[in-house]
C-alpha cells in the first residue's frame, strides 16, 4: 500500500495544479490530455468525447460500451484563487482547490484502473470522466450517456461524509428563471411608473410560502434565491428585472407538479433552465451490499445508508433507470478555502474499489 499511497498523492497534486473551472477550456483541454498520457501503453481502451466544447474521457478494461458497472469522478473546480491551484501536503492530508471535490477520488479511480489492467482477468468495468459536473453535466456524463454508454450499476464517489457513509437518495434539482416586466419613471415620481424589482419580491414571498421552513435534520423540498437583477440606475423604476430560483425536491414532489405551483405563485413568467430527478436506489440491491460489506472491512467501522440535499452526476443515471451509489473519501472545505482530502481516506477509497471490482 505504501506506493499505491505515493502515487495517489502525486497524481492527486498534477490534477489540483490544473485550473480546471469551467469557463477555462484550455486548462480543461490540457488536464484531459495529462490524463490520456497517463494511461498511454496501459492496455486500456481510452476514448475521448466533446460537446458544447467540453471534453470527457471514457475508459473500459474492454472494448465495450456496456461494463457491468461504471466508475464515475468529474475534472472541473469551482473557481479559486491561484494559490488554490498549488497542492500542498500537511498533517496527513493534501489540500488545494479539488481535493475533495472530486480530484482526490479521480485520481483513485485513475489509478485504480491501471491497476485493474495488469490483471491477467480483466473486471468488466469502466470510467467516466467529465469536465461539466459543477455546472450540470449536461455536456459529460449526460451526453456519454446519450451516446449509448450504459453499465448495470454506477459507483460515483463524490457526495457523503466519510467511506463507511453510502448515499442512497440525492434531492432532485429544478432551476428557474422568473423575470417580470414593468415601466420606467424618474425615480422622484414611482407612482408613475411599474417598479419590476417589487413585483419580483413579491413573487418570491409567494413562492417561499409554497416551502416549509428548513430545519437541520429536515428530509423536504427547499428553494433558495440565488441571483437577482434589475434597474439600470438608482433614480430610475426598473422596467425589467430576473431572478434565478434553486429549487431542491424529494421523491415526494414532481418538477411537473412543483412547476405549476411556483407558476401559480409567482404569477410572472417562469422558465426552466435546468432540472433533474430524485436519485435513488435500493439498499437491498447486491452491489450495495457488497459495498457495504467491503467498506465495513476496510475502514473497520459501522456503515450506515444516508441522504444528500444536492445533486451529482448520478441523477443521469438514474434517468435511465441505471442504479448506483455515491460516497466520498474524508475530507472537508468544499468550495472554499483550505480544501483538504485525507489521504489515508483515498487509500481506503482504492482498497474498496479494488476489492469491489476484484469480485464482479
Amino acid at each position: 500500500m505504501k506506493n499505491s499511497k505515493k502515487e495517489l498523492v502525486s497524481l492527486l497534486k498534477s490534477l489540483v495544479s490544473f485550473k480546471t473551472t469551467s469557463d477555462n477550456l484550455p486548462e480543461i483541454r490540457r488536464c484531459v490530455d495529462f490524463v490520456e498520457d497517463y494511461f498511454s501503453g496501459s492496455g486500456l481502451f481510452v476514448k475521448k468525447f466533446v460537446s458544447g466544447g467540453k471534453p470527457s474521457l471514457v475508459v473500459t478494461a474492454k472494448n465495450t460500451k456496456s461494463p457491468d458497472v461504471f466508475f464515475v469522478a468529474h475534472l472541473d473546480v469551482v473557481p479559486a484563487a491561484a494559490s488554490d491551484f498549488k497542492a500542498k501536503v500537511r498533517s496527513g492530508k493534501v489540500f488545494g482547490r479539488g481535493a475533495l471535490d472530486n480530484k482526490g477520488s479521480a485520481a483513485v479511480l485513475m489509478y485504480l484502473m491501471k491497476e485493474l489492467a495488469k490483471k491477467g482477468k480483466k473486471p468488466p468495468v469502466g470510467l467516466m470522466l467529465s469536465c461539466d459536473e459543477e455546472i450540470g453535466g449536461e455536456n459529460g456524463v449526460k451526453y456519454l450517456l446519450r451516446q449509448g454508454f450504459r453499465s448495470r450499476f454506477v459507483v460515483v464517489p463524490d457526495a457523503g461524509k466519510g467511506l463507511n457513509q453510502l448515499i442512497f437518495k440525492e434531492k432532485g434539482l429544478l432551476r428557474l428563471k422568473v423575470s417580470a416586466g414593468g415601466k420606467a419613471a424618474h425615480g422622484a415620481y414611482p407612482w408613475k411608473g411599474e417598479n419590476a424589482i417589487e413585483k419580483l419580491i413579491g413573487a418570491y414571498e409567494r413562492i417561499k410560502r409554497l416551502f416549509p421552513e428548513t430545519g437541520r435534520n429536515h428530509w423536504h423540498s427547499t428553494v433558495n434565491l440565488g441571483v437577482i437583477s434589475g434597474g439600470s440606475a438608482v433614480n430610475v423604476v426598473p422596467d425589467y428585472a430576473e431572478m434565478f430560483l434553486d429549487v431542491r425536491f424529494t421523491e415526494n414532489e414532481s418538477v411537473k407538479g412543483l412547476l405549476r405551483r411556483i407558476r401559480e405563485a409567482s404569477g410572472l413568467e417562469t422558465e426552466v433552465m435546468q432540472s433533474g430527478i430524485v436519485f435513488f436506489t435500493s439498499v437491498k440491491n447486491r452491489h450495495v451490499q457488497r459495498l457495504a460489506g467491503i467498506a465495513g472491512k476496510v475502514t473497520n467501522k459501522r456503515v450506515f445508508f444516508g441522504a444528500e440535499h444536492g445533486a451529482s452526476d448520478i441523477r443521469h443515471f438514474a434517468e435511465r433507470n441505471i442504479p448506483g451509489i455515491l460516497f466520498l473519501p474524508e475530507g472537508g472545505n468544499v468550495h472554499s478555502g483550505n480544501e483538504c482530502v485525507v489521504i489515508s481516506s483515498l487509500v481506503g477509497l482504492y482498497r474498496i474499489l479494488s476489492e469491489f471490482a476484484g469480485q464482479l
